[in-house]
């Protein structure tokens, strides 16, 4: 008897012992996928930081063994090193921003099938207007460092595809907030479809996020650039050589060139941005009557719904202090040195 009743009761528990092997089976199982997915990303930062830091030094240092006594005297500076290491830190940027825009670029490509031509004539302009910078960013003719018009145009170009990625992706950005805005949700067969109104919210924060993500990456490439033309700046005067004609304004006006377009660029796509989320509000949300008695309803799911479109005042202003930021701590310092 004793044998036949723990056979039942071991039955019994059989079934919740297995539902408890695999519960914690797939808890182990998602917890190693989120594992490896952290180190996949670990790992995939730190060589693109390592190739980074290897492309700034070769920018400047390719030719060691070619150069002259009072070139090597000259990178053998501590001003030298400085400059070096801002434009390390560039290009290690760079190549992490490069990384992590790619996957969001691709995803959002299937908006240019049919603005093609649009997305071409935006990357030839971006081109012309970033690469024209060279024209003035090596500023100072002639220094003990050799061949520095080659390194400084072949430093600007590179950086120059990163911001043309970024440019591209503001782009699309750009064209799936219009699409999103063609649709009319007032029409009598789309007024209470949830699906769609759900798939157009996420459609629209994920544009928002994407959007975001390419002007945080600009502003501090922003930051940077001005940093490390200062920093520049710096070695070369503290050579002995253009002390006069490469002045602090030369450098703020470098910065200010790219601070203008940034502002050029991304304005369009940011009012865009603002317009369609008011738009998705306002459909989704139409205002009743203030005496009707779903008013005070209303009110409450318009302002949660205001809420995750970041339509407030405050996340507009927010977002746009964590993207000029960096350029301003670039530009404060030279602001203080010229004044």
């Amino acid at each position: 008897m004793t044998s036949a009743k723990e056979s039942r009761e071991y039955k019994m528990s059989t079934p919740k012992t297995l539902e408890q092997t695999s519960g914690l089976k797939k808890k182990i199982s998602k917890l190693s996928n989120r594992f490896s997915r952290s180190m996949s990303s670990f790992l995939s930062g730190t060589i693109l930081s390592v190739a980074g830091f290897a492309v700034g030094v070769l920018i400047l240092l390719y030719d060691y063994p070619l150069m002259n006594p009072d070139e090597k005297k000259f990178i053998s500076t501590p001003q030298f090193k400085l400059w070096l290491l801002a434009v390390a830190a560039q290009t290690v940027f760079w190549a992490v921003a490069l990384g992590s825009m790619w996957p969001v670029v691709t995803s959002l490509s299937h908006h240019a099938r049919k603005y093609k031509s649009e997305l071409l004539v935006w990357v030839v302009l971006f081109a012309a207007l970033i690469f024209a910078s060279t024209a003035f960013a090596a500023s100072c003719p002639n220094y003990n460092f050799s061949r520095h018009l080659l390194k400084t145009r072949l430093h600007t170009y590179i950086g120059g595809l990163v911001a043309i990625v970024a440019g591209v992706g503001n782009v699309l950005v750009n064209i799936g907030l219009r699409n999103i805005l063609t649709v009319d949700l007032h029409a009598s067969d789309l007024q209470h479809d949830e699906k769609l109104q759900q798939d157009l919210v996420r459609n629209y924060l994920n544009l928002r996020s994407s959007l975001l993500h390419f002007l945080s990456i600009l502003g501090v490439m922003l930051g940077l650039v001005t940093l490390s033309q200062s920093a520049k700046r710096n070695a070369i005067i503290a050579s002995g050589a253009c002390a006069a004609e490469f002045g602090a304004e030369k450098v703020l006006v470098f910065g200010l060139y790219y601070t203008l377009i940034l502002i050029l660029v991304f304005l369009p796509t940011f009012s865009i941005l603002i317009t369609t989320g008011r738009k998705l509000r306002d459909e989704i949300l139409p205002i009743p009557s203030p005496q009707n008695e779903k008013w005070n309803s209303w009110c409450a799911k318009r302002e949660k719904l205001e809420k995750i479109l970041a339509l407030s005042v405050t996340e507009s202003l927010r977002a746009a202090i964590a993207v000029m930021a960096p350029v301003l701590g670039g530009l404060i310092p030279l602001i203080r040195t010229k004044w």
